[in-house]
């Protein structure tokens, strides 16, 4: 895994929580967060279980705790994304970029 970057994603997720509190919320036994964080790895699939039990992105956290990575962002699965993504979440995206590029333009 790249950095301790899964270690700030893991205390910002989790907002500091014990790591038996995060152990109990995604249904494991009381000490498995703890042997994640002790052998220096969340495996694939308790990030994921983690992400969802805190209302976080699955895929960001599979990409914070180094098992996806940018790279894995292509132009191809971005249009397969896109095209199963509803249509009011990329009306609702296109809007926030249209004021985006409006606060770009000086003001006159």
């Amino acid at each position: 895994m790249a950095g301790q970057d899964w270690r700030k994603w893991l205390a910002e997720t989790t907002k500091g929580e014990s790591h038996q509190s995060i152990s109990r919320r995604i249904g494991l036994g009381a000490t498995t967060v703890g042997r994640w964080v002790r052998a220096g790895q969340i495996p694939a699939d308790g990030a994921i279980l983690i992400a969802r039990a805190y209302g976080a992105d699955p895929v960001l956290a599979l990409l914070r705790t180094g098992w996806l990575h940018e790279t894995d962002f292509t132009e191809g699965g971005l249009r397969s994304a896109v095209s199963v993504a509803p249509s009011s979440f990329l009306t609702e995206e296109l809007h926030l970029r249209a004021q985006r590029l409006g606060d770009d333009k000086p003001a006159l």
